[in-house]
């Protein structure tokens, strides 16, 4: 008998650990989930569709759940197989969204809601939007993102293809604060040359933050600033005068504006472009007998007009 309720425990605990996983598992397994399904690439939800309609009056049975103070609501929102994560995240959005406007025309609380988007579905879920009752103590907690959280933060590395051209080595990286909001830290640095002969040492500093246009896709506008040192004498490809040489520092503030290009589903190319008011300071030298003479001294140069240009490489980390 001593053995029997250790094995029926057993048992016991192996179903409440069962129970558990059939809450973790794949799209429409779980029996508080419902699971509305949508054509591929299309954000509209069709009643039609086979499956929708049975969800739907589901739907309608646990709404007086929902109303009640304990339970929250979440929504995850898949993208489609095709490839484009851009594509794809605005698409995951459009589709939750959907979601939540019915639940907000019955009358339920929009801080009982909770947003979550995804590119493309762990197991390969997609074309989906699921939604889940959860009791308020397993919800998660709610924070500055609210109802815009990202289940997972993408993230992407990238390199100024024109700013290596002209042997000024970058590396940046972005990413996403919500669907439609995003940051980008650019970096440079080059080190070539010595104070007697070419030289072209220099840093910078560039951060940005964007708004992308869900309708337009691809393209976004944003604000940035850049900030740095540079010391240039005759060196092959720079803008600058091979007769004299500038060393000092810049900084310039303004808005931007570009556009994404989809190469494959982890690669892209960003051209941007960028308008505002640029301070320079420098002084101006010409180098003689492997001795810099100096011209003049703190020289300033302000102007509004071109502050940044880049066709940049972006390599999408996780999508």
């Amino acid at each position: 008998m001593k053995h029997f309720k250790l094995l029926l425990l057993a048992a016991v605990g192996i179903l409440v650990q069962l129970n558990g996983y059939a809450r973790l598992s794949p799209v429409g397994q779980s029996v508080d989930t419902l699971v509305f399904r949508f054509e591929p690439d299309k954000a509209t939800l069709d009643t039609e569709q086979p499956g929708n309609r049975e969800q739907l009056l589901a739907f309608k049975s646990v709404i007086g759940q929902i109303a009640h103070s304990g339970f929250v609501v979440r929504i995850d929102g898949y993208g489609s197989e095709s490839d484009g994560y851009e594509h794809n995240l605005i698409l995951a959005t459009t589709r939750a969204k959907v979601i939540k406007e019915m639940l907000v025309e019955q009358g339920v609380d929009e801080k009982q809601i909770e947003m979550f988007y995804h590119t493309y579905g762990i197991l390969g879920t997609h074309d989906v939007v699921t939604l889940e009752l959860l009791p308020v103590a397993k919800a998660t907690p709610r924070n500055f993102f609210e109802a815009n959280r990202l289940t997972k933060l993408p993230l992407r590395l990238r390199t100024n293809l024109l700013y290596d051209a002209f042997m000024e080595p970058t590396i940046g990286i972005e990413g996403r604060v919500t669907p439609s909001v995003g940051v980008k830290l650019d970096m440079s640095f080059s080190f070539w040359g010595c104070d007697c002969g070419p030289t072209q040492r220099s840093w910078l500093i560039s951060p940005e933050v964007r708004w992308y246009n869900e309708v337009l896709k691809g393209t976004y506008v944003g604000v940035a600033g850049n900030f740095g040192f540079y010391d240039v004498y005759h060196m092959t490809g720079t803008l600058f005068s091979k007769r004299h040489g500038v060393n000092g520092d810049f900084w310039n503030v303004g808005v931007t504006a570009g556009y994404h290009l989809p190469l494959s589903s982890r690669f892209m190319l960003d051209f941007n472009v960028g308008l505002g008011y640029n301070h320079f300071r420098f002084d101006i030298f010409r180098v003689e007998k492997r001795y810099r003479v100096y011209g003049k001294y703190n020289h300033p140069k302000c102007f509004w007009g071109l502050m940044q240009a880049g066709v940049s490489l972006v390599y999408i980390i996780n999508k």
